[in-house]
């Protein structure tokens, strides 16, 4: 039985041969796209855990106590950065960017941006005076006033928990960019199946991955289970256990 090749290694051995250019392309487009779907993956979870906490009719979350609220604001937080480390390039990286708002039409474009500019002018990234009027999430201002005896200076930051218009965005994108992955990535494993095929008889390739072994029980670690005959495993976090099928 062939063992399972660890095509992330392959990638590093054969990326500077201009012969290789082309399957080093399509393995780092596939595992680029693999890790795009776990950051939504990531946003679907937190966001079906806001939903069920909030927010209300008028927009402010529901939370019934102040530990449900600072559970509410750091799902939401997580949510957005999450989503957009799917969607949003990153010129420093390798991973590609195959999401963007392209693919996104009418409101979806409206909402995308939305959930960009709160995570590059509040959550991310914040200089002082400034807050995002489309998304009251946080205001701050440094103010003074003199006395009779003295100067007050005091500093105003309130953040306001009007969040429906993000869910409601985060939901929508989110939604939209996983059923394009999920069309990406049969378009990609095909390509890259036919072109690992094709490359089976050059003896240069065949022997890098024979020695790029993918070690499962070493790279899973402590995770309860690896089935090297049909590459599925099981991951436990917390007290929560996922079967993964290869």
């Amino acid at each position: 039985m062939m063992p399972w090749i660890d095509l992330k290694a392959v990638y590093e051995r054969l990326k500077t041969e201009k012969q290789y250019a082309g399957v080093c392309i399509q393995i780092q487009q596939l595992w680029s796209l693999y890790a795009i779907q776990a950051d939504l993956d990531f946003a679907r979870g937190a966001i079906t855990q806001l939903m069920k906490i909030g927010p209300s009719e008028d927009g402010h979350r529901q939370a019934t106590s102040e530990a449900e609220a600072a559970i509410f604001d750091s799902l939401l937080v997580n949510a957005v950065i999450s989503y957009c480390r799917a969607a949003v390039s990153d010129a420093a990286s390798e991973r590609f960017s195959m999401l963007g708002d392209r693919h996104l039409k009418g409101d979806r474009k409206a909402q995308h941006k939305l959930v960009v500019d709160l995570r590059n002018k509040v959550l991310a990234h914040h200089g002082y005076g400034e807050f995002h009027p489309e998304t009251p999430w946080l205001r701050d201002a440094l103010v003074f006033r003199v006395t009779e005896t003295l100067i007050r200076v005091r500093g105003v930051y309130i953040r306001l928990n009007t969040s429906k218009d993000v869910m409601v965005a985060l939901d929508s994108v989110t939604t939209a960019a996983l059923a394009q992955c999920a069309e990406l990535e049969v378009k990609f494993r095909e390509v890259l199946s036919t072109t690992l095929l094709s490359l089976g008889r050059d003896e240069e390739f065949v022997a890098t991955i024979k020695e790029c072994v993918f070690d499962g029980p070493t790279f899973f670690g402590d995770q309860p289970g690896w089935d090297a005959a049909t590459g599925d495993f099981i991951i436990k976090v917390g007290e929560r256990t996922f079967s993964v099928k290869a």
